[in-house]
């Protein structure tokens, strides 16, 4: 499939702010309760998300990130596999779950 074609699929299944960092497409998709940075997208997988509190949050992050290591924000869980290992973290920046922010 084609990048262009591939953006086109992302956006009629509810991706948006679909862009490419370092050769990756990523973009961001609207949770129940939170907004995902998702990371390495095709049609049926990506290698992994962060989830936000808000999508102002996942915008500012999307525009403002590198590729290399993990987002700026305060991004709530990382799910997926990054490196070519398995992850599932909570962000070590927010300290411990206090039962009102995740």
């Amino acid at each position: 499939m084609t990048r262009k074609l591939l953006i086109a699929w992302l956006k009629l299944n509810g991706y948006y702010n679909i862009t490419e960092i370092n050769g990756v497409i990523c973009g961001l998709y609207d949770y129940f309760t939170t907004c995902g940075l998702v990371v390495d997208l095709s049609t049926d997988t990506y290698e992994r998300r962060y989830c936000y509190a808000t999508k102002e949050e996942a915008i500012t992050a999307l525009m403002d990130w590198d590729g290399l290591d993990h987002p700026s924000g305060n991004w709530i869980k990382v799910k997926g596999r990054m490196n070519g290992l398995p992850i599932d973290d909570i962000n070590p920046n927010l300290g411990e779950p206090n039962g009102n922010r995740y």
